[in-house]
């Protein structure tokens, strides 16, 4: 999608590196299950194990929130970081400014020295 392609630009401009669309297995967080999860960016930093996470309007449904929570709480359980940015298209000044400061809070997040 255009928010992921966007984001594979902001992370590659960083020099972040990540896996794209990481499947991590049900199983492996404990859930009898054989489905996985895909995370958006999985980004390793020395032993943090982040799930960058850009979320379109989808994730405003009221069954996506909660079914996003469920993963979330599996995923942290597990030791994994999860981080969400919610997507604005950058079209307009005032888009632009939010993203601009939605990267700037995710750097903050990984405490990079960027």
């Amino acid at each position: 999608s255009y928010p992921e392609e966007f984001f594979k630009g902001v992370l590659e401009n960083l020099q972040i590196s990540y896996e794209f669309n990481f499947p991590v297995s049900k199983s492996s967080l404990g859930v009898n299950s054989s489905s996985a999860y895909f995370l958006d960016f999985y980004i390793q930093i020395d032993q943090r194990k982040i799930d960058l996470e850009i979320d379109g309007k989808q994730h405003e449904y009221s069954d996506r929130k909660e079914s996003d929570q469920e993963r979330d709480s599996l995923l942290v359980k597990n030791g994994y970081e999860v981080y969400r940015i919610k997507w604005r298209n950058p079209v307009t000044e005032e888009n632009k400014i939010y993203i601009k400061s939605e990267i700037e809070k995710m750097k903050t997040f990984l405490d990079l020295k960027v």
